[in-house]
């Protein structure tokens, strides 16, 4: 299955151009903003570089799942370039997710449910997972300042874009951030 996924993923991949972000290899992690509110409009979110220090990104699945998140961690790096990004997933993928450039630590977790505490509440939290209630109640549970997330009736607070089934995985997630205000260039697909 995760042969297919990348195999899907190349095949959906446009011309790319090798970048590196000097913070991928930034040591240490800053002190979290401790505001604490949740409502969130996802056309009122701003790339400005400075309205986000630390970033939380959830996508706990596999090789080819992260792997159609590439673009958009990439996405939140050129839109946030002096933040902290840390991706929440299994730990195996931590060598993978610092050769994007974009993430400059993991958050070990083998899937939903797993978050563990944070010494305080992320200033902007990025729901990769899916559009199911669960990764929404995970990422909300960490007390966000802001939530970038596909919206879910079960809560009414995000006004995310609404789910497309039909979309391929790559182009969800830069559309997502598209969506926030965010640029994310779904051909940034190398490591």
């Amino acid at each position: 299955r995760e042969l297919l996924a990348v195999a899907d993923l190349v095949s959906f991949s446009r011309t790319a151009v090798r970048t590196t972000h000097p913070a991928a290899t930034r040591g240490g992690v800053s002190q979290y903003s401790r505001q604490n509110d949740t409502r969130v409009s996802a056309s009122a979110m701003s790339a400005r570089s400075g309205e986000a220090s630390q970033i939380l990104v959830l996508r706990a699945i596999g090789l080819g799942d992260f792997l159609t998140g590439v673009p958009a961690y990439r996405g939140l790096r050129n839109a946030f370039p002096d933040a902290t990004i840390t991706l929440a997933a299994p730990a195996v993928l931590e060598p993978l997710a610092l050769l994007t450039g974009a993430i400059d630590r993991v958050l070990p977790v083998t899937g939903l449910g797993e978050l563990p505490p944070l010494p305080a509440p992320p200033d902007l939290a990025v729901n990769l997972h899916g559009a199911g209630p669960q990764s929404i109640a995970d990422l909300l549970a960490t007390r966000p300042r802001r939530l970038i997330s596909h919206r879910h009736p079960q809560y009414l607070q995000i006004s995310g874009p609404e789910w497309c089934e039909e979309m391929h995985e790559v182009e969800r997630w830069t559309s997502l951030l598209g969506a926030a205000g965010i640029p994310a260039d779904p051909g940034e697909l190398h490591l």
